[in-house]
């Protein structure tokens, strides 16, 4: 069937777009969240957001799962930020070392933050049906 993607840019890299263009004139630095839709689902990636309101482009209407990083935003925020939207699940990725359990320096460890209960940590390479 068909698959429709859209890519929305992220606030993630201004800081470094407006350094790196006196460097590097003409060279994008941009980051983007993708929304896929297909056979009546809807899926979005957050990629690497700047600002919380980067993943509004993703919830103008219901989602079926959306898979959000927690190294560059608090989880808890985003919790906070998702509170009451139409999301059936929500799968987290691209944690930093910070924000995981102490002592654990394995990629894709547990969050210390409780705000991913309920979440779904997802490991690199894992296949998560929906």
């Amino acid at each position: 069937g068909r698959v429709g993607v859209a890519a929305f840019r992220t606030t993630h890299l201004d800081a470094a777009r407006m350094r790196g263009a006196r460097r590097h004139p003409g060279l994008p630095f941009d980051a983007y969240s993708l929304l896929l839709q297909a056979g009546g689902k809807r899926l979005a990636y957050s990629g690497d957001l700047g600002a919380l309101a980067d993943l509004e482009p993703l919830l103008l209407r219901p989602l079926d799962v959306l898979i959000t990083e927690a190294a560059h935003v608090e989880a808890a925020q985003v919790r906070g930020f998702l509170a009451g939207r139409d999301i059936g699940r929500v799968l987290v990725t691209h944690v930093a070392r910070e924000r995981r359990a102490p002592g654990d320096g394995r990629r894709g460890a547990v969050p210390r933050a409780k705000a991913l209960a309920g979440w779904r940590l997802v490991a690199d390479g894992e296949v998560v049906g929906f």
